[in-house]
Order: structure tokens, then sequence, then C-alpha cells
């Protein structure tokens, strides 16, 4: 026994040298610590995919409540933004909108509902009279775009006309009130029921706060600033009597102050061609305008022309080769040449400050001249380049529509 005793406690000091005691109460410590950390890190996980779960709520509820845009038909027809529609000789052409509002084109009378959204729509005006009657709400953004001018709406009956080889601007308010905005010289102007405000750019005072018993005249018979005060009686405006002055007369100092007609009056006094030929490349493009405004399109183009000729290297060239088109397009109705010109302006200048309008003009110009393969190809390149532009809608109609390019067609100029 003693023997065996004595083994015992051999073994158990070996032991005792091999590695200390196993302290119970310090692995329970360390047990309860571990225990608590993972209770920590637990909460912290559960709130970040609830975070997670509620920003995808959130998105999806805004999406579902999100007011839908605005629908229209176009004489019982699903209209789609950008359309062209045009109301024939003999009859008019009713537009309605989902909010109530409607809008009608008169006879001859052309258009486009450019934009729509849930509160309201952008219209342009591209030729003769627009009926408009819109409903009034808190939130409604309306506006009427013809020519250089805005009317912003928010909730009237008016009508608006535009004849674009005249540059002349006609609005009447029946109920309501709204803002014109335009080359006027100042930041808008606010027209009330019972007014009416005829413009025609160029000339230095508008005629407005005439009766609106007389309807809008036809695109045809817009008249002229002037011509409304001597025949209507203006109490605003008197009737003004532009004589031509002497040809010494300064005509680009009358351009500078926004008298074209009599600046117009100098140039002819001059010799149109006169002073066509002593202008330089800048002198060249207010000509031109000035020869717009006054309702002489053929020397307007001249002008552009003969500084497209003399100064082919002036960065204003490229320039005159859009305005070109923009005329041969808008008083013209030349698609085909009006390509071209949209054409030259985007190979001279792809990053000018028209680049956006000329290829948006260009796919325009493809499309009426039925270049359906060329127009697919530009509308591809309009929407990389501009996937929110005035003519994006348009553009991936086409591209939706129209089937794949052949190898052999077409090609756009590349911008």
């Amino acid at each position: 026994m003693d023997s065996l005793r004595r083994l015992g406690t051999a073994i158990a000091e070996a032991q005792d040298r091999e590695g200390p005691a196993v302290d119970l109460q310090a692995q329970r410590v360390r047990f309860l610590e571990r225990a608590t950390k993972r209770e920590q890190r637990r909460p912290a996980k559960r709130v970040a995919a609830y975070a997670v779960f509620a920003a995808a709520a959130a998105a999806l509820l805004f999406f579902l409540l999100r007011a839908p845009s605005l629908s229209f038909e176009i004489a019982g027809t699903r209209g789609r933004p950008g359309d062209w529609i045009a109301a024939p000789p003999d009859s008019e052409i009713p537009i309605r909108f989902s909010d109530g509002s409607e809008v009608v084109l008169e006879r001859d009378a052309g258009a486009r509902v450019v934009e729509v959204g849930s509160k309201g729509a952008v219209l342009v005006v591209e030729r003769g009279t627009l009926r408009a009657d819109v409903v009034h709400r808190d939130d409604t953004e309306w506006q009427v775009n013809a020519g250089p001018f805005e009317v912003h709406v928010v909730g009237t009956r008016f009508d608006v006309a535009w004849d674009p080889s005249r540059e002349a601007f006609s609005l009447i308010l029946h109920e309501g009130a709204v803002r014109v905005v335009g080359p006027m010289g100042d930041s808008g102007r606010v027209v009330r029921a019972g007014e009416r405000l005829d413009i025609q750019v160029g000339e230095a005072s508008p005629t407005s706060s005439l009766p609106a018993a007389t309807a809008v005249a036809s695109a045809a018979e817009v008249p002229s600033a002037a011509h409304t005060a001597s025949t209507e009686g203006s109490s605003s405006a008197s009737a003004e009597v532009v004589v031509a002055p002497s040809a010494s007369a300064s005509w680009r100092s009358l351009a500078d102050k926004g008298d074209n007609r009599a600046a117009w009056a100098a140039i002819e006094a001059e010799g149109v061609d006169v002073v066509m030929r002593r202008s330089n490349a800048a002198e060249l493009v207010s000509l031109s305008d000035v020869a717009r405004f006054a309702g002489r399109p053929a020397h307007a183009s001249a002008a552009l022309n003969e500084l497209r000729k003399r100064f082919p290297k002036d960065p204003a060239a490229a320039d005159a080769a859009f305005l070109l088109g923009r005329m041969a397009f808008d008083q013209r109705g030349a698609p085909s040449s009006a390509a071209v010109w949209f054409e030259t302006y985007l190979r001279e200048k792809p990053s000018g400050a028209f680049a956006r309008e000329a290829m948006g003009r260009l796919l325009e110009c493809y499309q009426k001249n039925g270049s359906n393969e060329a127009a697919r190809t530009l509308a591809m390149q309009y929407v990389a380049s501009y996937p929110k532009g005035p003519h994006a809608e348009l553009a991936r109609r086409i591209v939706d529509e129209a089937p794949a390019p052949s190898p052999s067609s077409e090609q756009p100029i590349a911008p």
C-alpha cells in the first residue's frame, strides 16, 4: 500500500510539473465574455438588414405613388410626344389631355407636344393659331412656345398664333393670366384676361392691352404691331411710321437698338449689294438677322451665303450653315436642303453651340425625307450624346420602330 501511495504521489508531482492547473473560474469568465459579444453583434446585423429593407420599401412606395405623366389624344387617337400635328386647310384638330385640358389647332396650323409630365405639358406652335383651355391646379406647369416666345401657363383660356415667315406673334387672353417671355428686352410680360398682345420680332414697341373681342387672326393674317395699332386704336401704343433714313445713317447702330425695320430701310437706301460687299463676317451675320426680322428671308440667306463664301475659316461660317438649315426647314419647308446644311454644320463644328439642335433637326429631316436607315443611325447617336435632349423621345421611337440598317445603307454625317 505504501508503495502504491508513493507511486500516486509521484504521478501527481509529474503532472504539476507538465503544466498549470486548470482555472475553472477564469474559463467561466471568458465564456461569458464571448457570449456577450456574440449577442452584441446580432442586433447590429439586424439593424443593418432592417435599414436595407426600409430603403427598398421607400423606393417602391415612391414609384407606386408617383403621379403618372399626362396622356393625350389627337382627334381621338392616342398621341406621342414629338409627333408633328398638322391641321388640314378645311378643319380643326382637337388635342385632349388626361387632366381635362384641351388644345385646338385651327385650320392649317401646325404644332407639336414635345414634352408631357404629371403637372402639364410643353407645346410648340410652328405655324398658325392654337386655342388652349388649361385646367387650373395649384401645381400646374404648362408652357406654349411660339417662335422665340414662351407662354407660361398656370390655368387659363387663351389663343396664340405664330407666323414664322413674318415672325409675328399674337396672344389673346380670355380667362386667367399668363407670362410671356421673349425678345422684348425685359424679363417677361404678364398678360391678363381681356388683353391682347401682338409682337413682330424687331419692333421696338409691341402692341398690348387691346380688347380681346376679336379672335386671333389666322396664321397668314397675324398683324404686325404697327399695323394693329393703326387699325384698331391701341390705348398703349401708337402707330409708328418708319421713314427711310438717309444713306449716311448707320444701319448697324439701328440694328443694335433693335429697330430692324429702320435698319433695313437704311440698308436699302445704301444698296443691299453694296452693304454686303463692304461687311465683314460679324456684320454679315447682323445683316442677315435684320433681313430676317424685316421679313426678307431671301436677303437673309444671301448674307449668310456671302459670309461662307468670303470668310470660310471664320467661326461664324459654321454657324451660318446651321442658320441656313433652319431657314430652309422652317421657312421654305425644304427638308432635303436643310439636311445638307445641318450635316455641314455638324461636320465643321461637331461640338459647337448648335450641335444638339442641329442633330435633332437633321433627324427630323431624315424622317421627313424617308431616309429611315440614316435616321435610325443618327437617332442612336443622338440618344447616346443627349439622352435628355428635346429630340430624345423621337430618337428612341425611331430606334425602336425602324428595321436594322443594311451594310450598304446611307449613313449620316457623324458629329
